[in-house]
């Protein structure tokens, strides 16, 4: 029997007035471009990631697939325009997967359809990182995908697409690690919810979860190879994941865990690490360096911030879950939240010094780094301050609509719970507020509106 795969994403042939809208879509973002053309840089993230696509480094503590896509455009144009213009290629892809899962999914009226779309396509954070040399756009291009391959597998129920669906899942993984517990978690739950757990239905559930297993084994193994160290999704996982929780962590926990007494008072935190707990990756007599200091290869220090990491789990999880929720209400004080709209840009308003940085745009490039770029976007993005206070109290009311009867469906289920998953891992791995780790969030949202429109249309009428 011969599969066609596109039997499985169409219900019908696409209108004229879509295919006419994703046009338009196309054409407004490149416009865009023209004028707001200026890459933009967070350092040293953003030299960590040219260093990759140049050289093909395999990096410990970040996604090096980024700078195995972006090397080959790099190398060809030599010109760091041409990476705008590819991420606002994708970020225009990612609209019209939006638009398709609104429409033939969802199924919300048409004209909501492409309102919300248009608003995706002119959402602050999109815009931003179509510019950055980051690996936000091309993550969210790839989230993108999984939701659709997450709804047509909803509603199709295909086990076929459960096998896409787990090949994307560790697409979208390997660029961002940030979407590893909602993507993993939330496909499980779909593959269950759909199958089931009894006899003889356990079965294909049992066929997608090892799918996913050996996807991400798969991906281990490979990056094992390329980096030369044991098998994980990123080398320094268990350092990035001790970071968070370090405001938790006491002498007890160290000495339980195989770690002496010794590494915790050589240990200095960053002033103020309650709130800037991520930086400890980075501090010079931070924990992270500690623990590397006194115990080599990097390997075998991941393992022991692994073991921190999962005492401080086991032992303080009310206490996780606290240092989250106040992760969560420093977004909504104004005296965190009003300098942030403007203090995540000063970066690249005054860069730093950083000599090689500089000589190897200019020297590889010929792009030399500019004190303002982009100077309007920055401030429309300013101007948003409202539509990240919807993002962030949605969590509340999303979940709350979840029990009322109007409102209930299973679209609606799985939105909140991706939506609620996402957050839930940025409020507990950072202790700052950064607006532009909400990327993902819009999306998810603009795609609740869309069912949340549906639901209320039968009872409007």
């Amino acid at each position: 029997m011969k599969i066609k795969l596109s039997n499985f994403f169409k219900s019908k042939s696409l209108p004229f007035d879509l295919i006419l809208f994703c046009f338009f879509i196309l054409i407004l973002k490149m416009t865009l471009v023209v004028i707001f053309p200026d890459p933009m840089f967070l350092l040293g993230d953003s030299h960590q990631y040219l260093i990759s696509a140049e050289s093909g480094a395999i990096l410990s503590d970040r996604s090096y697939l980024y700078g195995f896509i972006i090397g080959p455009i790099l190398k060809m144009s030599q010109s760091l325009y041409s990476l705008v213009w590819f991420q606002t290629l994708l970020s225009c892809f990612s609209c019209f997967c939006l638009l398709y899962i609104l429409t033939y999914y969802i199924q919300c009226h048409r004209k909501i359809a492409f309102f919300l779309t248009f608003i995706f396509a002119l959402e602050p954070n999109q815009l931003i990182h179509e510019r950055f040399l980051l690996t936000e756009n091309v993550g969210g291009f790839a989230f993108s995908l999984f939701l659709l391959l997450f709804f047509a597998m909803l509603k199709k129920q295909k086990l076929f697409l459960g096998v896409l669906l787990a090949g994307v899942s560790i697409l979208v993984i390997a660029l961002r690690m940030a979407y590893f517990v909602p993507v993993v978690l939330g496909t499980v739950i779909l593959f269950v919810y759909i199958f089931g757990v009894r006899w003889p239905h356990i079965l294909k559930t049992s066929a997608c979860i090892l799918m996913l297993l050996c996807a991400i084994s798969s991906y281990k193994l490979l990056n094992s190879r390329l980096a030369e160290e044991e098998p994980s999704l990123i080398s320094a996982d268990g350092l990035i994941f001790i970071s968070s929780f370090t405001p938790l962590l006491s002498l007890e926990m160290f000495e339980a865990s195989g770690v002496s007494a010794e590494v915790f008072h050589q240990w200095k935190p960053t002033t103020r690490f309650f709130f800037r707990r991520c930086s400890e990756f980075f501090n010079p007599t931070g924990l992270v360096a500690t623990l590397r200091k006194n115990f080599q290869p990097l390997s075998r220090a991941n393992q022991m911030a692994k073991r921190l990491a999962t005492r401080c789990l086991v032992t303080k999880p009310l206490q996780v879950l606290k240092l989250g929720l106040s992760s969560y209400l420093l977004y909504f004080d104004k005296s965190s939240y009003a300098p942030a709209l403007v203090d995540q840009f000063r970066g690249f308003y005054k860069i730093p010094e950083n000599k090689f940085f500089r000589e190897r745009l200019l020297k590889n490039y010929g792009y030399a780094l500019k004190e303002k770029v982009n100077f309007w976007l920055v401030q429309y993005y300013q101007q948003f301050r409202f539509w990240f206070l919807a993002l962030l109290i949605f969590p509340l009311i999303g979940t709350s609509l979840c029990f009322l009867n109007s409102t209930r469906s299973e679209n609606n289920g799985f939105l909140v719970l991706l939506f609620n998953l996402n957050a839930l891992i940025l409020f507990l791995t950072n202790g700052d507020v950064v607006l532009r780790y909400l990327h993902p969030l819009p999306i998810l949202f603009l795609l609740w509106l869309g069912e949340l429109s549906r639901k209320l249309e039968p009872i409007k009428s």
